[in-house]
């Protein structure tokens, strides 16, 4: 359907694309080669099962941009790799597997940085974070009394903390109420201050997650 000018195909089934990729490939076929390729680029995956699938087909057939997408893609997802029997079929490498993993391993490594330090804060907000609240004072951190429950909200995940975590509305409920019981912190500014903070560290963590270098095909 592709090679005659007949009606295109609906390229909606990754197997189907890339068995097709393989023939159009060894056959030196280069209009259903761009056509397929173009597909994969286009697809839009279900969930991470799906990303990973396309993660592993564009390893295959060299395409780094789509491998890096897809891979960013399957994030935060436990991947179970006996329940995907096709990958054999599609003829991935253990190779490919791995680089995966060390990808998923070295972005979280990044992100639970930011939440073990504090050196990535600005210093007019570090600022701002030790004249919120006396109580901190007492601890010798010199840190808002929520900063301690926030950071452990954040590290409550076994499978490490997430940027969309640091904006979660369960995570920052809890913490506004632990705030609205110290007198020191029910201020409008205190309140604004742990908004914005928030955001703050939501993008510090995508940022780092972001540095990491990208899947090696």
């Amino acid at each position: 359907q592709i090679c005659y000018p007949t009606s295109q195909p609906r390229l909606t089934d990754l197997f189907d694309i890339s068995e097709a990729l393989v023939a159009a490939t060894a056959y030196e076929m280069a209009r259903p080669s761009q056509v397929l390729r173009a597909a994969l680029m286009e697809y839009k995956p279900g969930g991470p099962e799906d990303a990973f699938l396309l993660y592993a087909i564009a390893c295959r057939f060299g395409m780094r941009e789509l491998a890096n997408i897809s891979a960013k893609h399957t994030l935060h997802s436990k991947i179970i790799i006996s329940s995907i029997p096709e990958l054999d079929a599609l003829g991935i490498s253990g190779g490919t597997l791995f680089r995966l993993h060390e990808y998923h391993a070295q972005c979280r490594e990044a992100v639970q940085r930011v939440i073990d330090t504090q050196d990535w804060i600005g210093a007019d907000m570090l600022q701002q974070l030790h004249n919120c609240c006396r109580r901190g004072y007492g601890t010798g951190t010199r840190m808002p009394c929520w900063y301690a429950p926030y950071v452990s909200n954040l590290c409550e995940d076994k499978k490490g903390p997430k940027p969309e975590d640091a904006r979660r509305e369960d995570v920052l409920r809890r913490v506004l109420e632990a705030l609205y019981n110290c007198g020191n912190c029910t201020t409008v500014q205190s309140v604004f201050l742990f908004m914005e903070f928030s955001r703050h560290v939501a993008s510090t963590m995508e940022a780092a997650e972001n540095a990491v270098s990208r899947v090696v095909l």
